[in-house]
């Protein structure tokens, strides 16, 4: 109800409000970060490393994607792959070994890539 305040008429009291309490079910979805070498030498391995921003109560598999960038078959290997992180650890490493193909090849630089599937 509504009382005083000098008006002609009395404000009509509004309609009720909902509100809903969250009990905290819902949770943010983790983060995944991969880090790695920005160069590496013909013929030897890069390393990367993916991390998760908390650990997963169950092995969680994270495919990986090497790909061609400027690079040919003769110096690494386009390949799909799954890497684990462990249950209860946030982050794992793995390589990619790229192949001396004992070419003289151009003074220019070969790039590949590394990704995470996204499908």
């Amino acid at each position: 109800s509504t009382s005083g305040g000098d008006f002609e008429a009395q404000p009509t009291a509004p309609a009720a409000v909902e509100t809903t309490i969250n009990d905290g079910t819902t949770t943010d979805a983790p983060t995944l970060t991969l880090t790695g070498d920005a160069s590496v030498n013909e013929g030897e391995a890069a390393s990367y490393t993916l991390t998760l921003s908390e650990a997963p109560t169950a092995d969680f598999t994270v495919t990986i994607v090497v790909g061609h960038k400027t690079t040919e078959d003769g110096d690494v290997t386009p390949v799909t792959r799954d890497v684990v992180i462990a249950a209860g650890t946030t982050s794992t490493d793995f390589t990619v070994d790229t192949l001396d193909d004992s070419l003289n090849e151009s003074a220019d630089d070969d790039v590949f890539t590394v990704s995470v599937d996204s499908t």
